[in-house]
């Protein structure tokens, strides 16, 4: 009897099933179950697959050929930054150029002084505004994948042959302190995005970007979650 993954409704390999330890493993999303239980619920009958429920700010869908998956970017970390960068450039931009828009007066050296101070405020307001209305977007498109990340319609979108995918996963990493990235693993390059997520929402990404990567490049767009 053809068992199947009841995440991803696909039929397990024959290699990924231990029938003296009981135990079937998918492939495709990474979980390991009780055979016994894959089994008895095949004799049941065919059960109709539920969706991934999506964590709020989440959601997941296809239109017009193009599988989608997105997240909310916001964050508690808005209560502390919004505050801080509004200090931060009243003080900083306020006395290096506010003294001079009042004074109607150029100063050269002064302006360029505060050039740093500038490129400190607008980095400051863009954590700022992705903590309160950023986005992650994810839209595949046969063998094209395109990673947006930004708010509203301007932000940063990496393009991705999904041919030189091998498949995506969670990863660690260290700066200052460890946080978790989503990562597109490739034979010679490896594309990391989805920082700004929660864990929870890098976790939904994941279950629902494994089942696409896993399909040939032209059923991709087609491929149910």
């Amino acid at each position: 009897m053809t068992v199947a993954c009841p995440r991803c409704q696909r039929p397990l390999p024959a290699e990924e099933i231990n029938e003296a330890a009981d135990l079937a493993g998918c492939p495709i999303c990474g979980e390991l179950y009780t055979l016994s239980e894959l089994v008895a619920g095949a004799e049941q009958g065919p059960v109709t697959f539920v969706p991934l429920q999506a964590p709020p700010g989440c959601w997941c869908g296809e239109e017009f050929g193009a599988f989608e998956v997105g997240g909310s970017t916001r964050s508690w970390r808005a209560l502390v930054v919004v505050p801080w960068v509004g200090a931060y450039s009243t003080i900083t931009l306020g006395n290096m150029y506010g003294s001079q828009i009042e004074m109607r007066q150029f100063n050269l050296v002064l302006s360029l002084i505060g050039i740093p101070f500038l490129l400190g405020a607008i980095l400051f307001a863009t954590l700022a505004l992705m903590s309160i209305c950023g986005k992650v977007v994810v839209t595949i498109v046969g063998r094209e994948c395109r990673i947006f990340t930004g708010v509203g319609p301007i932000g940063w979108t990496r393009r991705v042959n999904l041919e030189t995918i091998l498949h995506v996963e969670m990863t660690a990493h260290t700066w200052n302190h460890t946080y978790w990235a989503l990562t597109l693993v490739g034979p010679t390059t490896n594309i990391r995005f989805g920082t700004w997520l929660s864990r929870k929402r890098q976790e939904y990404f994941l279950d629902a970007l494994r089942p696409q990567l896993a399909w040939p490049a032209s059923l991709r767009s087609r491929t149910a979650i």
